[in-house]
């Protein structure tokens, strides 16, 4: 029976060294891709402009998880652009701080004529505008029965001498509601542009509308705030459906300082330990 209980006792040792052997490597093997994610999501740019770091991630970089969805960023002539449905903007600068950055109309600089033909639009879920917003809307081909209860400016390069139409420019705040519906007008389009706080009540006549399209305007973003990751020297990244922080040693829900995702592993020795001991019972039972 002695023999038989060493055999036992044996047995259990080589299957707990088995499992350890095993855990181990994976616990190697998470902690290699961690901190490969780590190194993947630092800072980097299109060749000029900001350093793009989350919740940005740059296409065909590989990087998916280093930014949040919606986020996409695309290198175009090393510029960083922002797609949206309406089309391109150029990302200006980024304030990593204020979870804030701005962007810049692509056609404003292509074209020789300043008057925008497509509207701006993006996800609001996790996107806004930042205070003293205001919109300058180009009325498109409007004929000589056209008024609006706002100060306009003509935009003479516009004009269509055939039709005997006229394109006009109005500077409206943001939080002011315009009803479009009956003017008289081809088309009607609206671009966002940044005042001061002091300028928001002015209209268009006070300033030159081109430079304020070229100027461009601010979007802020809302949710996870990477400000602990980055001090606790981590780079933020996104994975399993939620925001973490990549670190040296591993994925950490907020900051290095932190405790680590390992939930799985835990689990993993626990059930181990749980089956040995249940077992090493159960032969102390029967050889009682």
């Amino acid at each position: 029976m002695s023999s038989h209980l060493e055999l036992q006792n044996l047995f259990s040792f080589r299957i707990l060294g088995i499992m350890f052997f095993t855990g181990t490597i994976l616990v190697e093997s998470v902690q290699s891709t961690d901190l490969s994610k780590y190194e993947a999501c630092k800072p980097s740019n299109c060749g000029s402009g900001p350093n793009i770091s989350y919740p940005f991630y740059i296409r065909d970089a590989g990087t998916d998880f280093c930014g949040f969805p919606g986020f996409l960023i695309e290198c175009k002539q090393k510029k960083p652009v922002y797609k949206t449905s309406k089309g391109y903007f150029t990302i200006e600068d980024i304030s990593y701080e204020n979870q804030s950055f701005r962007l810049l109309d692509e056609e404003v600089f292509n074209d020789t004529c300043i008057a925008p033909v497509q509207n701006f639009s993006f996800d609001r879920s996790s996107l806004n505008f930042i205070p003293y917003h205001a919109d300058l809307y180009f009325f498109h081909n409007c004929n000589t029965s056209f008024y609006l209860n706002y100060t306009t400016s003509e935009v003479a390069c516009a004009a269509n001498a055939t039709r005997n139409t006229t394109t006009f420019v109005a500077l409206v705040p943001r939080d002011e509601d315009l009803n479009c519906s009956s003017i008289a007008c081809d088309s009607v389009i609206s671009s966002p542009v940044q005042l001061g706080e002091e300028e928001i009540n002015q209209t268009v006549t006070s300033f030159d509308y081109v430079k304020l399209l070229k100027d461009g305007f601010s979007l802020k973003w809302t949710g996870y705030n990477c400000a602990h990751c980055r001090k606790s020297g981590g780079q933020c990244g996104f994975e399993n459906e939620t925001s973490v922080c990549f670190c040296p040693d591993g994925s950490h829900p907020y900051s290095c300082n932190n405790g680590r995702l390992t939930a799985n592993f835990t689990t993993f020795f626990f059930n181990i330990s749980t089956s040995l001991s249940y077992s090493q019972q159960r032969r102390d039972e029967f050889y009682a």
